[in-house]
Formats: C-alpha cells, sequence, structure tokens
C-alpha cells in the first residue's frame, strides 16, 4: 500500500504514483493555476482557492456502482488516480495522462489453461491454504493484533 510524490530538480518534474491494486488513493487536480495533490479530499479543501463543486459524472458512477471509480472524484476537476500508474507534471499543464507501470492482466489471463486443468474442490482447498497462511504471517507482531472483521468465515479461519 503506496502512494507518493516525488520531485526532480533538475528536470523540474514532478511525479505521483500510486500502488498496483489501489489501496492507498492519490487525488489530483488544478486550481488558481495550482497543482494540488493528497491521499484525502479533505486534504485539498482548506487551499483558499478550493471552491468544492461536485462531479456529476461522479455521482452518477456512485448511483450505477456504490462507488466512485478513478479517475473520478466526487469534487470536478479533481481526479483520482487510478491503481497501478504514475503521472508526471513537466509544468503546471492539465492535460497529463496517468501511465500505468502494472496491470493484473499482465500476471493473469482468464484463458490460462492452468486453472481448467484442477478441479473445483481442488482450487477451493488451494484458496482456503493461501488465505490462512496469509492470515497467519499478519498476526505475527510485537504488540496485540487487533483486527475488525465480519464474516463468519474469516472469523473460522482466525480461530484455527
Amino acid at each position: 500500500m503506496f502512494a507518493f510524490a516525488l520531485w526532480d530538480r533538475r528536470q523540474r518534474e514532478l511525479t505521483l504514483c500510486r500502488d498496483r491494486l489501489g489501496i492507498k488513493p492519490l487525488y489530483y487536480g488544478f486550481r488558481a493555476g495550482a497543482l494540488l495533490f493528497a491521499s484525502e479530499l479533505k486534504a485539498l479543501r482548506p487551499f483558499p482557492q478550493f471552491g468544492s463543486q461536485l462531479d456529476p459524472v461522479a455521482i452518477t458512477r456512485f448511483f450505477q456502482l456504490g462507488y466512485i471509480p478513478a479517475p473520478h472524484s466526487i469534487e470536478l476537476g479533481i481526479q483520482k488516480l487510478p491503481p497501478g500508474t504514475s503521472v508526471t507534471f513537466h509544468q503546471a499543464t492539465e492535460n497529463i495522462v496517468p501511465i500505468p507501470f502494472w496491470s493484473l492482466s499482465d500476471f493473469v489471463s482468464p484463458n490460462s489453461s492452468s486453472l481448467h486443468d484442477h478441479s473445483e474442490a481442488s482450487l477451493l482447498n488451494e484458496l482456503e491454504t493461501k488465505l490462512k497462511h496469509s492470515i497467519q504471517e499478519r498476526l505475527l507482531a510485537d504488540v496485540p493484533v487487533g483486527a475488525f472483521l465480519s464474516g463468519e468465515l474469516i472469523l473460522r479461519w482466525l480461530s484455527l
């Protein structure tokens, strides 16, 4: 999980980057000729010329999907950087296109023969084994671990 900004002093470029699966959000946009960016929209609102205005396309997406997909945000003119992409600003220009650096489809193909070579039961067994292992790894800590979970299945795995 990461989102970062990198300033190249020599090239006078700012690069914004978001993690592969989009766990950490990163918003950016222009107001009054200034580039604003933050991992939360509320961090942008104190800018004097922010002028909050709702994006009708984003609102439509929210009612259709139950969430607002990248690159939209609820704020008009403020975009959410899509997962697995970076964007570089050379000057204060608003015509910037994010460039993907990672794609899930590069690693998982729906036509993969390996999935078709196994029964549903063996795939479910493998998934359960990997989930248990993943949970056990994340429970290792120097301090007490707390978690907010929902679903009986997850709670059963934790009790094993």
